[in-house]
């Protein structure tokens, strides 16, 4: 998948980029090009097995946990990073669809010798609905999303309805959501599809306080609306305890 990014590629030593970087196996812009290409329906094209959490892992060298923490626009990893050092008891995974701003973040992870981190390259919902289709999360995280503020833009803004159902049903019983932004427009969008997704219920606790203790770190985009003095804000929710909710 070839995507543009302002940034250029850092061409890291193959030690860095097997340790920490997953390409997508499935990817659906790809398919939908080729489709149109060839003229072919998506029952021609071949299938491509999802990938096996723990034996990645395990072939990286690198610690897993059933349930892993992931990031969705995990950017150049200054949060992740952080998150994955104060417990390196869990497992993260971060998803960002730019591969020089992935290599940026695996850079972080190697020379901070993170082993319990790893980096996925491509879409979200690549990752959830085929790559890592059996996988569940214990903590789902959105931080500081682009905002795609343009009417046209609107179903490319985080998460979507549809997306937070699908993020939702990826959630361990108790587990969070989060979303985190310095807009307050985006705030309420975050905080309107949450509630209206009937998996979900509000964490208790303020909207401008940090949802839990390890949520520490601050992604550049943070720091950024913090110089701005923009206030930031929370979106917090839970999974139901309980299995039919949809």
């Amino acid at each position: 998948m070839a995507v543009k990014c302002r940034l250029k590629s850092l061409h890291l030593p193959e030690e860095i980029t097997y340790k920490y970087i997953i390409r997508p196996r499935h990817c659906t812009e790809d398919i939908h090009r080729r489709m149109y290409k060839d003229g072919c329906s998506s029952d021609e094209l071949p299938e491509t097995p999802p990938y096996d959490y723990s034996e990645e892992s395990r072939l990286r060298n690198q610690t897993h946990t059933q349930f892993p923490v992931i990031e969705i626009c995990c950017g150049t990893g200054d949060f992740l990073c952080s998150y994955a050092l104060s417990e390196p008891q869990s497992s993260f995974i971060g998803i960002d669809w730019a591969m020089p701003v992935i290599e940026r973040a695996a850079k972080k992870a190697y020379s901070a010798h993170i082993n319990n981190l790893l980096f996925y390259c491509g879409a979200a919902e690549d990752f959830l609905e085929y790559d890592f289709k059996h996988l569940l999360f214990s903590r789902i995280l959105i931080n500081f999303p682009d905002p795609w503020p343009k009417k046209r833009h609107l179903k490319r803004r985080l998460p979507s309805a549809e997306l937070t159902v699908l993020l939702a049903e990826k959630l361990v019983p108790e587990g969070l959501i989060v979303a985190a932004t310095d807009l307050e427009w985006l705030h309420e969008w975050h905080m309107i599809n949450f509630n209206s997704c009937r998996a979900l219920i509000p964490f208790p606790g303020s909207t401008r306080e940090r949802p839990f203790d390890a949520y520490q770190g601050r992604s550049s985009y943070e720091i950024k609306g913090l110089n701005r003095n923009r206030l930031i804000y929370f979106a917090v929710f839970k999974k139901r305890n309980r299995s039919s909710v949809f």
